[in-house]
């Protein structure tokens, strides 16, 4: 159940992964508070430590759950699948706004190479595709979070030299 991970540990692949992200709305959305949340950056690590009790849950993505061992995934229960989101998405920077041609037609070579279909297969992805505006804007409250969290680490970055603990530049601690 839900609410059994109240007041316990959770797991999740980072803080500005999208099922980080998602995760930790879903549990906010039901009141659900974990005493701690860690951040596990290998899925594989992440089912095991669940697995073994070094956390009540957590939370991966379905490409990443499919790429478990059979052994693992098949001893993981799933208490809750977010609705279809994006992923692996592929945004373009508008200053290579004129090789968005040669870049589009490299990835869909390679969606159609036979190592392409092999990466499909084994990932279980239908491959790629355009994304309509709708979707993308959809996307918009984990985006949000996103640029929120690279507010504040730019922020932090900019702190003046010279701080206790801090060597040379701000993010170079003794």
């Amino acid at each position: 159940r839900l609410q059994d991970l109240n007041g316990r540990r959770f797991l999740h692949q980072g803080p500005g992964s999208i099922t980080g992200v998602w995760s930790e709305a879903f549990l906010g959305e039901h009141s659900i508070v974990p005493s701690r949340i860690d951040f596990v950056s290998a899925s594989d690590s992440l089912a095991e430590r669940v697995l073994e009790g070094g956390a009540a849950a957590g939370s991966i993505s379905l490409f990443h759950m499919n790429q478990l061992a059979e052994r693992v995934r098949s001893r993981l229960v799933v208490l809750e699948q977010s609705p279809p989101l994006l992923g692996r998405t592929y945004l373009l920077n508008p200053r290579l706004q004129a090789q968005q041609g040669t870049i589009r037609d490299a990835l869909y070579a390679f969606a159609r190479s036979v190592e392409g279909q092999a990466y499909f297969r084994q990932s279980k992805q239908l491959g790629y595709r355009d994304v309509p505006p709708e979707e993308l804007a959809a996307m918009e409250p984990y985006a949000e979070v996103l640029r929120a969290m690279m507010s504040a680490w730019r922020r932090s970055m900019q702190q003046p030299p010279g701080l206790p603990g801090v060597k040379g530049n701000a993010h170079a601690l003794e």
